[in-house]
């Protein structure tokens, strides 16, 4: 028996990619933009540059923004003035508007982390094991807040805690980093299907055809007779043998799904992409260790949740959501209405270019 096996991962995005790390830019403070370029300062050698021969400030500078003391000779590249330049600019022009910063290595290159691929991938998981174990929504089953209402459906699928979680077996590496100029600015939107559209939500994201390698180990040790008799993974096992293969049956539903959502508020440039996805699917196009996965921003709710399955009993669907405490969809919504009713994509001119986060996932098993 072998200890592990080791899968090698390669993952290109087909659309852009955003998983943020939590930080936020604020225009003409953090950046400035300069002949329809970002230009994100390097706040450090900005002020040294600042500082008198005795380290003190003119007091005339002090709480002006870099935007107002910058020259035109400095946007160079190599001026020390900005860690990175990014092509494009957002829309936002309100002093202070918030640029979200994508996830990056300490020297500002852009990498995924194995959380957010693991977590993508526990949510295909978890959508097939509700459905391979027989599981039902039962409304009184659940407990606690919103966030954590699922849990309980969670460890059924997976173990009792986590310990036990058939995921342990699954290590996710973070991918190697890629250059700095594969980073765009993408201005996104929700889109509700009514004339209304959201307020613009300006973004750094990774460029489509982007490749990243990264790899998943497999602990086959957990996978032994002697870890069985306590674990007791039994057929689950199996799922993680199997995840192309259910990877690609998730990925139908969802892409059938969302090209309905598109086509019926009339978003055909969205609706024609997912129809692409979908002809690749259906016609078998993909390779038996390949799959399409939505990662990071953009998937809303159905890409974090078991999702379709939940919706099956349609009463008590309707129940779950009608629950001030536990329900997902905001109190506004009226019986019977479509949830999740929005989705987050690339906008240009208020309308929905291209959806968030896609990317071509490939697997190869390592040889030793």
């Amino acid at each position: 028996m072998t200890l592990k096996t080791i899968l090698d991962v390669t993952i290109t995005t087909l659309t852009p990619l955003h998983i943020g790390n939590g930080q936020e830019l604020r225009r003409d403070f953090d950046y400035v933009t300069h002949q329809g370029q970002t230009w994100v300062l390097n706040a450090d050698a900005f002020l040294a540059h600042l500082q008198r021969p005795d380290g003190s400030f003119d007091e005339r500078i002090l709480g002006r923004p870099a935007a107002e003391l910058l020259e035109s000779k400095d946007f160079r590249r190599d001026s020390g003035f900005f860690r990175y330049v990014l092509p494009g600019q957002p829309r936002s022009q309100g002093y202070g508007a918030v640029l979200r910063v994508q996830y990056k290595d300490a020297f500002d290159k852009p990498y995924i982390p194995g959380s957010s691929l693991k977590g993508a991938l526990r949510t295909i998981l978890a959508w097939h094991g509700f459905q391979a174990r027989g599981m039902r929504l039962d409304v009184n089953d659940l407990r606690g807040s919103r966030s954590w209402a699922g849990q309980g459906l969670e460890r059924e699928i997976f173990g009792k805690n986590p310990n036990y979680d058939l995921l342990r077996a699954m290590q996710v590496a973070d991918s190697a980093s890629q250059n700095a100029d594969r980073l765009q600015i993408i201005n996104a939107q929700v889109f509700t299907g009514s004339e209304k559209t959201g307020a613009p939500i300006e973004l750094e994201a990774v460029r489509n055809d982007t490749v990243f390698k990264t790899t998943i180990i497999l602990d086959d040790f957990l996978h032994g007779d002697m870890a069985e008799r306590e674990l007791r993974f039994g057929n689950r096992w199996q799922w993680l043998e199997e995840l192309p293969a259910i990877a690609q049956h998730y990925g139908r539903e969802i892409v059938a799904e969302e090209i309905a959502w598109y086509r019926a508020r009339n978003y055909t440039n969205v609706a024609t992409f997912y129809q692409r996805l979908l002809n690749v699917l259906e016609q078998g196009k993909l390779g038996k260790n390949s799959f399409l996965l939505q990662i990071g921003w953009g998937g809303g709710w159905p890409s974090k949740t078991i999702g379709k399955p939940l919706q099956a009993d349609k009463r008590a669907w309707e129940e779950l959501l009608g629950n001030k405490r536990l329900s997902p969809a905001r109190f506004r919504r009226q019986r019977g209405d479509v949830f999740p009713k929005s989705r987050r994509a690339v906008a240009v001119k208020d309308q929905p270019a291209a959806p968030m986060g896609w990317c071509l996932v490939e697997l190869k098993k390592r040889e030793e």
